[in-house]
């Protein structure tokens, strides 16, 4: 098992471990935050757009209307539920691929600090 490299830590803006902090801490609202962050370098302006929104309004409707189906499937999925249920940021990721859950999770206790024995 890789605990240590890009693999498991990501490599964008947001590295998956803290995704996986708020996962543990049931920051549930955080994480699809996190999630939905704009990134450096976005490619596709409108996606750019979409997240720049989500992020000042949390806007899950207009959000998705801004990005034209530019998001891939996870941003998307979380986008949809939010949209029918405002607020229900649980729902929302369960979402997720079961395998992208548990990814977000794994990495988040390798970052913790040692405690003093």
């Amino acid at each position: 098992m890789n605990y240590f490299g890009l693999q498991r830590f990501g490599t964008g803006s947001v590295p998956t471990h803290a995704i996986g902090r708020a996962f543990l801490r049931k920051e549930w609202r955080d994480a699809v935050s996190l999630i939905m962050h704009p990134r450096h370098g976005e490619r596709r302006p409108e996606v750019a757009e979409a997240r720049e929104h989500y992020a000042r309004t949390g806007d899950a409707r207009q959000a998705l209307k801004i990005s034209r189906n530019g998001f891939g499937q996870i941003e998307r999925n979380v986008l949809e539920k939010l949209a029918r249920n405002p607020g229900d940021y649980a729902a929302a990721l369960m979402t997720l691929p079961r395998n992208m859950r548990s990814m977000c999770a794994a990495p988040a206790p390798c970052c913790a600090p040692a405690r003093a024995r």
